[in-house]
């Protein structure tokens, strides 16, 4: 994809210095009244020196060309993003400066610059910038400014055009922590509805916009000439669900160095020892947007984790016990669930326990909140979820998590292109 910009009425011109013109009108006057020949020279002088800063502007805005191109691939905590900027100053003209002030809300990345370019020069460098929080950023948007050599004018183009990447958790480990097992492995029904498809068809009901045709069951469609799809039930398993406690009165601590990513950075240790044991994971984040992603298996469903945990955030309002309640009747039985949470409440501890109820098998995970400075002591919270008789961890801020291997990056590079100073897109080759 490409974009251009070509010196038009979309440039916006900026008199850098507002007293040349009046200062021409000034002395034009004092050069026709006053009869004195040296006013004549001065006038003609000043007036020559603005119109030809003024024209030497047009004429190098339009022969710029700017082009990012950055590697925003497969990115992780801990690797490198890769842009290349290469600017082309196709005028006869010397460009005295070119300022690059990129708006990109990646922190810290230094993309904003100023360059000088000769006459019919070009010009490449590469900027490499160490991934070091999850999240979701963007590249862009850029703004342009170029003037002439005596400082009287720029031209301005702002380049709204943005490309959008997500940098994932790092890949970590828990040493010394084993999930136990569903109470029943196999596949019989566990009695609630699948989101995907399992072995289990338990009804049909009709055709819903949006339906997978893997689900359309034909001899009913035939009977009766109209279409429905197969519900399947959840099968009991040895799964895994992670409920993530995203409420924002949980956060604590700031950064990395916070309950936030404490608590996400254990959801990936859990997702990526259950997954390579070739057993299925599903996740819940009570954040502001909630967060449901059905249990599957394989790297495919690694990636679609790690893709909601990169911008996930402690911003939801919903309480760790109601989120439970709500999650206990849709998980089906026979799973493992992991409870991970800071709360320093109690209450929510009785809503773990019913999902034993639902034929699960809880686990608790506890950031400490007193260790980011919370009132609530972790060891307190732990006492009430092994006095409910359910398997509990406690971590504390400081804790060591093992960075595993990262995953080998997409070295696809999309790019964005800028010349001159109008916008518009190139033809399809």
């Amino acid at each position: 994809m490409r974009w251009k910009i070509r010196g038009d009425s979309n440039s916006v011109i900026h008199v850098e210095r507002p007293l040349v013109v009046p200062l021409v009108v000034v002395l034009g006057l004092l050069a026709t009244f006053g009869g004195v020949s040296i006013l004549f020279v001065v006038f003609y002088a000043v007036a020559v020196t603005v119109l030809l800063s003024y024209c030497w502007t047009r004429i190098i805005a339009g022969g710029l060309e700017l082009t990012r191109q950055p590697s925003v691939g497969h990115l992780q905590v801990g690797s490198q993003l890769e842009e290349r900027f290469t600017a082309v100053n196709a005028s006869i003209l010397p460009i005295t400066y070119l300022e690059i002030d990129d708006h990109s809300n990646f922190p810290g990345y230094p993309a904003s610059k100023v360059e000088s370019l000769g006459s019919r020069q070009t010009k490449r460098w590469r900027i490499e910038w160490q991934c070091r929080r999850r999240g979701r950023y963007h590249l862009g948007p850029l703004t342009l400014r170029v003037g002439d050599p005596f400082g009287f004018f720029t031209v301005q183009q702002d380049y709204a055009d943005t490309i959008s990447f997500l940098v994932f958790p790092p890949i970590v480990d828990l040493p010394g922590v084993d999930l136990p097992r569903g109470a029943v492995a196999g596949s019989t029904s566990g009695g609630a509805r699948a989101l995907q498809i399992t072995n289990t068809a338990a009804s049909i009901r009709d055709y819903q916009p949006g339906d997978s045709f893997k689900r359309i069951h034909w001899p009913t469609t035939a009977r009766r000439n109209q279409l429905y799809v197969k519900e399947y039930d959840l099968e009991r398993s040895s799964d895994l669900w992670i409920i993530l406690d995203m409420d924002r009165s949980t956060l604590l601590g700031e950064e990395e160095e916070s309950t936030e990513e404490y608590q996400v950075r254990i959801a990936v240790a859990l997702a990526n020892r259950v997954l390579k044991e070739n057993r299925a994971v599903g996740l819940i984040a009570s954040s502001a947007e909630q967060i449901l992603v059905a249990p599957d298996k394989g790297g495919g469903q690694l990636n679609r984790i790690l893709s909601e945990l990169a911008a996930v955030h402690a911003d939801g309002t919903t309480p760790l016990g109601s989120a439970l309640g709500l999650a206990g009747p849709i998980l089906g039985r026979g799973a493992t669930v992991a409870v991970i949470t800071a709360s320093g409440q109690l209450d929510w501890v009785r809503g773990a326990l019913s999902l034993a109820q639902h034929g699960l098998t809880p686990i608790v995970f506890i950031v400490d909140p007193a260790s980011f400075g919370g009132a609530m002591q972790g060891t307190t919270v732990a006492s009430e979820v092994l006095r409910a008789n359910l398997a509990c961890h406690l971590v504390k801020r400081g804790h060591r998590f093992r960075t595993l291997t990262q995953e080998p990056r997409d070295t696809s590079r999309p790019r964005i292109v800028g010349r001159g100073w109008r916008r518009e897109a190139a033809a399809k080759a």
